[in-house]
């Protein structure tokens, strides 16, 4: 019941998101032309593939990975992975981070577990669409999921949008640790399209008639 807007936002390149127990070898600035803009070495690397782990450095060149197996040459900036394991990230197909990717550009504490891609929107829950009148609704339903009061809530949220493209835009301007991608849901669709009267309003709708199932012939 929803429809995914397929934008997403890349990881940030800021070493402050490199834990502390993974230092670099090599700072990116140096002198001299390097191959690699980063070189991951003495990994446990698990490529997704289905084999088994194996022992590899990583090479990467802007946003790719251009070589895994033994490398040899410099990186801008090297990360010395002993005891660690390489793996590509995990995409976590369920989140409610709505609202939370205004206050935390990290993404926690999905990020502390491999992920890289967050799917936010589930549920029917989302804050786009809505109008001015309507945010209560909308934070109402996000309350629920995450547990919070829902005045905090609305008091973390930069309300610059109305459509669900203005809220995607608005995105587009918070700094983020990993990729999002955003689901806009039913409920909020049907708060924009309807408000909340209608449910109330109308009285059950009644009939004498069992359900039944009618099974073709073979």
């Amino acid at each position: 019941m929803s429809t995914t807007g397929w934008r997403s936002r890349r990881r940030i390149s800021d070493d402050a998101l490199i834990p502390s127990n993974l230092c670099p070898l090599i700072l990116p600035g140096e002198s001299g032309p390097v191959p690699y803009d980063l070189v991951i070495r003495n990994g446990t690397v698990v490529d997704g593939t289905g084999l088994g782990s194996f022992r590899a450095d990583v090479g990467v060149v802007a946003d790719r990975i251009t070589r895994v197996g033994r490398i040899d040459e410099r990186g801008g900036a090297e990360i010395d992975a002993e005891g660690h394991v390489v793996a590509p990230g995990f995409i976590d197909g369920h989140t409610h981070m709505d609202a939370q990717v205004f206050w935390d550009a990290t993404g926690s504490s999905s990020c502390w577990h491999g992920v890289t891609t967050a799917v936010m929107g589930n549920c029917g829950f989302t804050l786009a669409p809505v109008r001015a009148d309507q945010r209560a609704l909308v934070v109402r339903n996000l309350e629920r999921a995450e547990d919070m009061d829902p005045v905090a809530l609305a008091e973390g949220i930069e309300w610059s949008f109305g459509s669900f493209p203005e809220y995607l835009d608005t995105l587009d301007r918070l700094p983020m640790g990993i990729n999002m991608a955003a689901n806009v849901g039913h409920s909020a669709l049907r708060t924009w399209a309807m408000g909340n009267g209608p449910s109330r309003r109308r009285p059950p709708r009644t009939t004498s008639r069992p359900w039944r199932h009618s099974w073709p012939s073979r």
